[in-house]
């Protein structure tokens, strides 16, 4: 197995790749002077299965297309299984029309990046339902507990928790 990093969170791909035993294999990106993203893989990736990291966090578009370009590379090279790790999902607060006119934002990201990828990794998405808008299998991971017993084992006098919407307020 091989682990490959997009440029959003390199230091939580090498911690990851770290606890499983494994280097963190080697991506190449560079810009073109059009301001388009070159990717080149360098490893030999061939009957390989694949472990992509990936956070669709600012600049969210950039990081999405980072993903999905990394993922052909990877496909192109030969690897036998991509598996998506997205720790954070962007444009998941768009999962349903509230307007008129408007996109299921979601659902396009989720087609969009599972071209190449046989399963995806999700965490703590805004929405359960956001795992059927995926084309391939998905694993909905949540990390509340852990932060939930991590809080607690703080001496904290003025803990304060902040939600970004009634959803988060629930969960």
């Amino acid at each position: 197995m091989k682990i490959f990093s997009g440029s959003s969170n390199v230091p939580l791909a090498e911690e990851i790749a770290k606890g499983l035993g494994v280097p963190l294999s080697q991506v190449d990106r560079s810009t073109f002077p059009n301001g388009e993203i070159r990717i080149r893989v360098q490893e030999d990736v061939r009957r390989e299965n694949a472990v992509l990291i990936q956070s669709f966090s600012e600049p969210v578009d950039f990081h999405i297309m980072e993903f999905a370009l990394i993922a052909d590379a990877l496909k192109r090279g030969g690897v036998r299984k991509i598996i998506g790790v997205i720790p954070w999902l962007g444009y998941s607060l768009q999962d349903k029309v509230f307007t008129g006119g408007e996109p299921i934002a979601a659902k396009v990201v989720a087609d969009f990046v599972s071209q190449e990828v046989k399963r995806h990794i999700l965490v703590n998405l805004h929405s359960d339902s956001i795992t059927g808008f995926f084309p391939v299998p998905t694993t909905h991971v949540s990390a509340l507990d852990m932060f939930v017993d991590y809080a607690k084992t703080q001496k904290l006098s003025d803990l304060v928790v902040v939600s970004p919407d009634f959803g988060g307020l629930k969960r």
